[in-house]
């Protein structure tokens, strides 16, 4: 079968081309520009087509598979409309991903925060207990050199994201919901009212017969829509008040790794071999990841882009670093998000001595009215700290290289391209 899967270097549909490749199938794909992981798929033996035209589209192609960040103005629309007009099958990633969670024994992760961490400990916890998992991630995983995994077993371990309701597509045999907060606005026009539907939804027709749902009974929003859902067959459990040992910081990685624990003894893994594995988890790429060190300055890298996610990760980096200087580097996400949680913003940096804040990350697309800059979220945060608002990257890595000294702890944060000012930053003499 041939697939070609239209924005084939963003990080799930790279680990989705790479899972069908590497079960048969003959797969294909575009992107805007080239980069890592255009070049990963590449030396995976994947073709790949920059930039996106639809004369890439013929009628040899069995089905196009789409993300959902492809809409009416993105590049990669004139590949999705060319295959419309030849009458070939279009299918959305979460709809592809969905016909895999029917074959397997499907554990699924989802809630607001923290679903590519715990994605990531459930792996490591059932490869370590040897029960040869399949899995999807959402970031890289040093343990599996990538983001994808083929095994030999029932299991597949895969990220639900509400974003586009794509979790509305799968078939969960056992499933975790971390917690529920407002976001992705841009999409849930009704907010958080609309976000619990989407989630109640989800536990109601989502999960199989019999299944098992592990949810956060400390998360007020994720409670009232699990005590909504009726479904006698459906199990459900919160998660264990224990404390477990970990060489991640922050009381939101024990969280994760509560729902991780809870999941794997559902399935059958042993306490032991659990407890065994979580200490040895060193974490997801871009999960306050370590860089590296320049002059006795340590980088951290995190995909932190929330305002409780941001907070919980600074929080995460006092409780390892205690009074080192902490430099929070942080790269907004798209005008209309930032301008929303503006307020809450301004309270989330409050771990940081100082705070640098780059020019806002546009999302092609899905960004309207500009009616707050980089400039103007600073001013909310400015509070007894040194702020900064610079007007690239460039000028930011000059900005470091100017103010930090020995003993620094630099924390990049971001779901944009902010992880270049780590590499920048690290690379420069």
């Amino acid at each position: 079968m041939k697939l070609y899967l239209v924005g084939i270097g963003g990080i799930s549909m790279s680990a989705l081309a790479k899972f069908l490749h590497e079960q048969g199938a003959s797969v294909y794909g575009s992107d805007l520009v080239e980069n890592e992981t255009v070049n990963s798929l590449r030396q995976a033996g994947i073709k790949v087509f920059i930039p996106q035209r639809k004369e890439n589209i013929d009628k040899s192609i069995d089905e196009v598979v789409y993300t959902s960040a492809i809409t009416s103005n993105s590049p990669g629309d004139v590949e999705l409309q060319e295959a419309r007009r030849l009458k070939i099958k279009t299918t959305k990633r979460a709809e592809k991903i969905g016909e895999l969670t029917k074959i397997y024994k499907t554990i699924a992760v989802s809630g607001t925060h923290g679903k590519s961490t715990t994605t990531a400990m459930v792996l490591q916890i059932l490869l370590e207990a040897g029960l040869d998992p399949s899995a999807l991630l959402g970031s890289d995983f040093e343990l599996i050199k990538g983001n994808y995994r083929v095994g030999q077993s029932k299991y597949l371990v895969i990220e639900a994201d509400e974003f586009d309701r794509s979790f509305h597509n799968f078939q969960v045999d056992f499933g975790a919901i971390l917690n529920l907060e407002a976001d992705h606005l841009d999409y849930f026009k009704g907010g958080i009212e609309e976000i619990k539907e989407a989630f109640r939804k989800y536990i109601q027709e989502n999960f199989k017969e019999h299944a098992c749902l592990i949810y956060n009974q400390e998360d007020k929003n994720l409670g009232e829509v699990v005590a909504e859902v009726k479904r006698a067959d459906l199990k459900k459990e919160t998660l264990p008040k224990i404390k477990l040992k970990l060489s991640i910081p922050g009381e939101h990685n024990q969280q994760n790794a509560r729902a991780a624990f809870a999941l794997a003894k559902k399935i059958g893994v042993a306490e032991k071999t659990i407890r065994a594995a979580l200490s040895n988890f060193k974490g997801a790429s871009r999960r306050f990841e370590f860089k590296g060190e320049k002059n006795g300055v340590k980088v951290i890298d995190d995909y932190a882009h929330h305002p409780t996610e941001v907070k919980a990760t600074l929080s995460a980096a006092r409780e390892m670093f205690n009074s080192k200087r902490i430099i929070a580097v942080f790269q907004p996400h798209q005008y209309s998000r930032t301008k929303f949680f503006s307020q809450e913003f301004s309270q989330s940096f409050n771990e940081a001595d100082v705070v640098i804040i780059p020019p806002i990350y546009e999302v092609v697309g899905r960004d309207e009215k500009k009616e707050i800059n980089n400039y103007g979220l600073a001013r909310m945060i400015k509070k007894n700290k040194e702020i900064f608002a610079t007007n690239n990257f460039e000028e930011t890595v000059g900005l470091l290289n100017k103010i930090t000294r020995a003993g620094d702890v630099i924390i990049v944060m971001g779901a944009g391209p902010v992880t270049e000012i780590s590499n920048k930053f690290l690379n420069e003499k």
